[in-house]
């Protein structure tokens, strides 16, 4: 059985000289499994945005179940593209990587600079996600600054944690996975016999046209989709990445894909469009129902601030690698302009403190200027 030789990326102008991780992966006996590595892709996946999904997609009514499931058929075809990329280039940085191996410094620059964005930009949408699990509990009120306060609590708590050194990081995701898988895993399986019929009906509340509200609830279910990407981002951790990554991408997408889908539908029918619509914790409404009481759709709310604290101590960790790639490789200009007020590169662990800082004041930044703005009496 002849052995398959490694993977020799070609070098663009200008790049320094790869390392042997970076060329032929992670070493076979280091690094995390299979297993752990399809938790990665869920954990990262499932985040808070899909337990506030109904109330986003309510105001279209359940024909947004079809918007999920064309959502989910390119998801699906994304993890493909992404298991294929892998094998053909089993290297550290995911998208970036492949970017840089195909068009160049200045194109991978882009692509990870827009990465890192992406990153900080999706974790106010957790913080805002979060908190209305959090006000189940406290400030039912919905005052302002009392949920701005918990917001900052959400971001800076996590990105202290993630300055200070976080160890065993790899075990508290399977945890959190698990935690989180259950309970859509719960509600795709149990919620299915609480459904009432009656409540597919209306099918189409939004006042438009199908295809408008087909559209409309495709563009806000791609965003329960996020992190299909990961595992080739942390290729070069991944025991045997050139098969590890490709599986771990297109079981944990598709196991994600069935929870998604048949929990959307338990919850649109369990619980009418027109609550769901008003609802800040559309699942621990739809327990509520299911059980009566609030005491499940406390347990419910409890997973979900769990979950998304968590996933925001991931977050912040997981767009800094792409970026020290980048600043491993590139040139002194590039370095100099990815990094911005920077001007000198120091410890790695200083250039982590900066972007975090940087980030959770983008991320505040974002959440005061997306919320709803108040409309002054006529």
């Amino acid at each position: 059985m002849t052995e398959t030789p490694a993977v020799v990326q070609p070098q663009p102008e200008g790049a320094g000289p790869q390392s042997e991780g970076a060329v032929a992966g992670a070493a076979p006996g280091g690094g995390f499994g299979l297993p752990v590595a399809i938790a990665l892709i869920m954990g990262s996946i499932i985040g808070v945005g899909i337990f506030n999904l109904p109330t986003s997609l309510a105001v279209f009514g359940p024909i947004t179940l079809v918007s999920m499931a064309l959502t989910t058929v390119g998801a699906i075809a994304l993890a493909l593209m992404f298991a294929a990329l892998s094998r053909r280039l089993p290297a550290d940085g995911g998208p970036y990587a492949y970017a840089r191996s195909a068009f160049g410094n200045r194109v991978g620059f882009f692509n990870a600079w827009s990465y890192w964005i992406s990153s900080w930009a999706g974790n106010a949408g957790i913080a805002v996600g979060w908190v209305l699990y959090v006000e189940v509990f406290i400030n039912k009120g919905q005052n302002k600054l009392i949920t701005i306060l918990l917001v900052l609590i959400g971001l800076w708590v996590p990105a202290v944690i993630n300055m200070s050194g976080v160890k065993n990081m790899g075990s508290v995701q399977m945890v959190t996975t698990i935690l989180k898988f259950a309970a859509l895993a719960f509600m795709s399986t149990v919620g299915l016999f609480y459904i009432k019929s009656a409540n597919f009906t209306p099918w189409n509340v939004s006042g438009g046209s199908a295809i408008g509200a087909i559209g409309s609830g495709m563009a806000i279910a791609l965003f329960s989709y996020i992190g299909v990407e990961v595992a080739s981002v942390a290729a070069g951790k991944v025991r045997d990445p050139d098969r590890n990554v490709p599986k771990s991408t297109v079981f944990g997408t598709l196991a994600t894909a069935v929870v998604y889908m048949l929990s959307l539908t338990a919850v649109f029918g369990i619980v009418p469009s027109s609550q769901l619509s008003k609802s800040n914790a559309p699942f621990s409404t739809a327990l509520n129902t299911m059980f009566g009481g609030t005491w499940a759709g406390y347990v419910m709310a409890v997973v979900v601030i769990i979950s998304g604290f968590v996933l925001q101590l991931l977050f912040y960790g997981g767009c800094s690698p792409v970026m020290f790639s980048v600043t491993a490789c590139c040139g002194s200009r590039s370095r100099e302009w990815l990094l911005g007020l920077v001007s000198r590169l120091g410890h790695r662990l200083a250039v982590l403190r900066r972007e975090t800082a940087v980030a959770r004041s983008l991320d505040l930044w974002k959440y005061k200027t997306t919320r709803p703005r108040p409309r002054w009496p006529a």
